[in-house]
């Protein structure tokens, strides 16, 4: 196998360079992917990368460098560009390499292999040409827009670390996903809805299809909503951006360099009682599972919020050593050549006990908001302040009255928090590489609405 090969050629340099603390990080990505607009195939693609890290500790600092360059005889230069680049570190901060955990979680073994481009295709085109098969029940003279699109995309990928310890471990996941986005047009009138989703048994096609239109017809026809507080209801979809736009504030890093109000808070009540977050790496939706990070600490299911209260930051080793932790094990490596960076698995935040229909009759009146734009601009991650255009529909006598658009909702995420009055029973999971998000309806309060 390449790896070993390319592993017993670093260990070697690393011993004639007297390096006596290293970690080797192998990591092969194999992708397809393919797209359709109207009912045609617009584009596809194929990749597949692989390349391998070395880390070394000298003088007390950490060295890194990586090559795609897979040669025995290219490992001896790696090892003395990681030793030159630690002699260039100024930071204090501690730096180690893992010994190992006590215990790894043990995965099933994945049995994925990547589809054919072929089945990718037809995919792709199944996802569009299921809308516009449904175009006979739309509502009279509303019609499937040709730039109603489709999309799937198959990856693989192979993780290997080893380290002077003796800790070797591997990975291997992979997922095909898909995903439709259904333009319709009533008139002059164009709306779209957008679904994405793991295509994983045969009804996938149908729903994240049916999905997608369902949204983009529901949003024919949106009034303006009055400017005001009010009540309001996130879908699912919305929560899942609100979380990602935020989930820096749980990192130890950010905390550690004053970037984060939630600094200082752990043991303490920041959140509604009713809300509860999760990070999970071994979630079951999520066949992207690992049972360790990017510095070979060993994952686990841990509560970041359980019952409003904090209950950890997210750490890697560094920030775990200066805060006189331990690591929560998310250190995470993006790629081959990423340095470490603390990131979520899946996010998860915990149901209620409540439908959605329940709670939208307890709100009684106010916003459902099924549609968050330009986070990124309107956000400040640091503060928790936002200003985000919106879309979704009316809340009326305790049910969805008809569509809405072009407001804006305005508040602070970390107030939003504890704001939160109910969350609904259902999970709905969108994954996103070794990444996702599952969460269910979150009712809120003491939200501003700038609309007409």
């Amino acid at each position: 196998m390449q790896f070993e090969i390319l592993k017993d050629a670093l260990v070697k340099a690393a011993l004639e360079a007297g390096l006596t603390e290293y970690e080797i990080y192998y990591m092969e990505e194999s992708s397809l992917s393919a797209e359709t607009l109207g009912r045609e195939l617009h584009n596809q693609s194929s990749s597949t990368t692989d390349g391998i890290s070395f880390r070394c500790i000298c003088n007390g600092k950490m060295g890194y460098a990586a090559t795609e360059l897979l040669t025995p005889e290219e490992m001896a230069g790696l090892v003395e560009t990681a030793k030159s680049n630690a002699l260039c570190i100024e930071s204090d901060d501690p730096v180690m390499i893992f010994r190992g955990s006590d215990r790894y979680a043990k995965l099933p073994e994945s049995d994925y292999a990547l589809p054919t481009m072929a089945s990718l295709r037809q995919n792709a085109l199944d996802l569009s040409g299921r809308i516009f098969d449904k175009q006979s029940g739309l509502p009279e003279g509303m019609t499937v827009d040709n730039a109603t699109a489709g999309f799937s995309f198959g990856y693989l990928v192979n993780v290997r670390l080893f380290n002077s310890y003796g800790l070797d471990l591997s990975n291997r996941y992979g997922m095909t996903q898909g995903g439709a986005e259904a333009v319709v047009q009533l008139g002059e009138e164009k709306e779209s809805g957008w679904k994405v989703g793991l295509l994983d048994n045969a009804s996938s096609i149908e729903s994240i299809a049916s999905e997608a239109l369902r949204k983009a017809k529901g949003k024919m026809q949106p009034k303006l909503v009055e400017s005001g507080p009010c009540p309001v209801v996130f879908a699912p979809d919305a929560v899942k951006s609100i979380l990602a736009t935020f989930i820096g504030s749980f990192s130890a890093k950010e905390a550690q360099l004053g970037l984060s109000k939630l600094a200082g808070k752990e043991g303490t009540e920041i959140a509604a009682k009713c809300f509860s977050l999760i990070d999970d790496p071994m979630y079951e939706k999520n066949p992207a599972k690992t049972a360790f990070d990017g510095e070979g600490v060993a994952t686990r299911r841990k509560y970041l919020v359980r019952d409003g209260v904090m209950e950890t930051l997210m750490y890697d080793l560094t920030t775990a050593a200066k805060a006189g932790k331990a690591s929560t094990g998310n250190g995470k490596r993006s790629s081959y050549n990423s340095t470490v960076q603390i990131g979520p698995y899946t996010l998860i935040v915990e149901p209620g006990n409540r439908s959605l229909d329940s709670i939208l009759s307890s709100a009684g009146s106010g916003v459902y908001v099924d549609t968050v734009k330009g986070l990124h601009a309107g956000a400040d991650p640091v503060s928790g302040d936002f200003s985000i255009e919106s879309a979704g529909f009316r809340i009326e006598n305790g049910r969805l009255g008809g569509p809405i658009h072009s407001f804006t909702i305005a508040g602070n995420f970390f107030d939003l928090l504890k704001n939160i009055r109910e969350i609904s029973d259902t999970l709905d999971f969108t994954p996103s590489g070794l990444s996702g998000v599952a969460s269910p309806a979150v009712w809120v309060e003491g939200l501003s609405i700038a609309g007409k």
